[in-house]
């Protein structure tokens, strides 16, 4: 025969049940949020691996891709891409004439002896405006003399032509604000002439970087099609 609780031992019995079946429901749904979040950091993983996977892909292209070589006279570029890696040199070193001229290794390229006076006040602020083409103006030059020959670089690509050429600025810069010469008064107006002279001419050389360099590319992208 049973006996059920009553008062106020029965009264406990109940609170304890309450209380247990609170708990169960609390670590269930504990259980539901840890079970969401495992589901949430798996699809992280795997969306991870399809990127990295994607990224593996695009490099493997790359590396398949033939080599470059493109040599250019007196005023324009050298651009060289060998095994992967670009190079791009801005070189104003003329020997014996534009013909003769022979581009050096990248970071080797010599300039006008730095003097006490002259131009040499006025080359950091030149390089800063240099800098500021290559971050600004630049990118979409390319992407758009790209766009103008039917293709469409890799964002790998682009940063890779971008960065060879912004790291051999300085050498330009300096070369033409050294062999340009000053405005014989010195005036304001004069020296902004001068100074925005000196940048046409190095934009010039970068655009003429650019349109070689592409068109090159669109030369054998085409090659290999017909093949």
């Amino acid at each position: 025969m049973w006996h059920y609780p009553y008062g106020q031992a029965g009264d406990d019995c109940t609170s304890r049940l309450t209380a247990l079946a609170a708990q169960v429901q609390a670590a269930e749904a504990q259980i539901a949020a840890l079970r969401q979040q495992i589901t949430a950091l798996t699809q992280q993983q795997e969306q991870t691996q399809a990127q990295v996977a994607q990224m593996q892909t695009r490099v493997e292209d790359l590396q398949r891709k033939p080599p470059v070589h493109v040599e250019y006279h007196f005023d324009q570029l050298k651009v060289s891409r060998l095994d992967g890696t670009l190079n791009i040199g801005l070189s104003p070193n003329a020997q014996s004439g534009v013909d003769s001229f022979d581009v050096p290794v990248p970071g080797t390229w010599q300039t006008p002896a730095v003097g006490s006076e002259g131009a040499e006040p006025f080359i950091p602020g030149l390089m800063q405006q240099g800098n500021d083409f290559m971050n600004t103006n630049a990118p979409a030059d390319l992407s758009a003399i790209a766009s103008q020959n039917g293709m469409s670089l890799q964002p790998a690509e682009l940063r890779a032509v971008l960065g060879d050429v912004t790291a051999q600025l300085g050498a330009r810069i300096q070369h033409y604000a050294r062999t340009v010469p000053l405005p014989a008064n010195g005036g304001e107006d004069e020296l902004n002439a001068w100074r925005q002279g000196i940048m046409n001419k190095v934009k010039k050389d970068i655009r003429t970087a650019f349109e070689n360099y592409v068109n090159r590319r669109a030369a054998e992208s085409g090659g290999q099609k017909g093949r």
